[in-house]
């Protein structure tokens, strides 16, 4: 999505990043804060990504992580707190599992 800024500003989450752009982070340790007006979809405190600002992303993409779960109850629970980063919490935004 780099190559299109003007159309998307994807933020990227991982638990062991390669590319630099890439937040190291391991989501269920990420709080969801409430911030109405933040800039930025994350929370970064002294250069440390702390959590993701509640109700500020379109689209959720969850890409193969779901998989990798150990259980149906942690898959549930990813999901849910996936869900409260949409923008519409009601499911007007898209949260999506490839």
């Amino acid at each position: 999505f780099k190559d299109w800024p003007f159309y998307v500003e994807a933020k990227a989450l991982d638990l062991q990043p390669v590319a630099e752009d890439v937040h190291q982070a391991d989501f269920f340790d990420l709080e969801i804060v409430e911030a109405p007006g933040a800039e930025s979809p994350l929370y970064v405190k002294d250069g440390k990504l702390e959590g993701v600002v509640a109700k500020s992303s379109d689209v959720v993409v969850l890409s193969l992580v779901l998989s990798f779960l150990p259980t149906p109850e942690k898959r549930i629970e990813m999901v849910a707190k996936a869900r409260q980063c949409l923008r519409d919490h009601r499911g007007g935004g898209r949260l999506r599992h490839y």
